[in-house]
């Protein structure tokens, strides 16, 4: 009996050993739009830094979804859609899709948006601050547009 108490308190003390040695730090958690919230703008907003707001396929249209999309001054968030062919924010001519006014590191996936149109610049993305880092992956930019030549489709400045 007391052969048994002392291994198990042996493979207690290991466990307990590993558990306090493991890495601390903060872990992704992907957020689903609509499953966890109903726009995009909302779960971006809710996103920590490392984090995916991840979305169905489908199209996103209105406000806050599929346009005057306000990125949060959080950083290192991906906005993950389904694929270029699958996942479409239309602006619908209404307004630019996407405005980034803070430094921080995006990155977009997957996403095709379309219809974004402004009168100043950017009418797809526009990247207000200094020191964005922005990187695309299978997205497509189409027929977004911005009074005079002021970058249509992404814009820096």
């Amino acid at each position: 009996m007391k052969m048994i108490i002392k291994s198990f308190l042996n493979r207690l003390v290991i466990a307990l050993v590993l558990f306090v040695m493991a890495p601390i730090g903060s872990y992704s958690i992907i957020i689903n739009v609509p499953g966890d919230y109903l726009t995009i703008e909302a779960a971006l907003n809710a996103a920590s830094d490392g984090d995916i707001v991840s979305l169905e396929a489908g199209t996103y249209t209105g406000t806050n979804n599929g346009y005057a999309i306000d990125w949060p001054s959080t950083n290192n968030i991906t906005l993950r859609g389904a694929g270029s062919g699958l996942t479409t924010l239309d602006a619908e001519s209404l307004g630019r899709i996407i405005n980034v006014g803070s430094t921080v590191d995006i990155t977009i996936e997957g996403i095709t948006m379309t219809k974004g149109k402004i009168s100043d610049y950017g009418g797809g993305i526009k990247l207000a601050a200094d020191d964005i880092n922005l990187w695309l992956t299978d997205v497509v930019i189409s027929y977004c547009t911005a009074e005079g030549s002021y970058a249509g489709g992404v814009f820096c400045g």
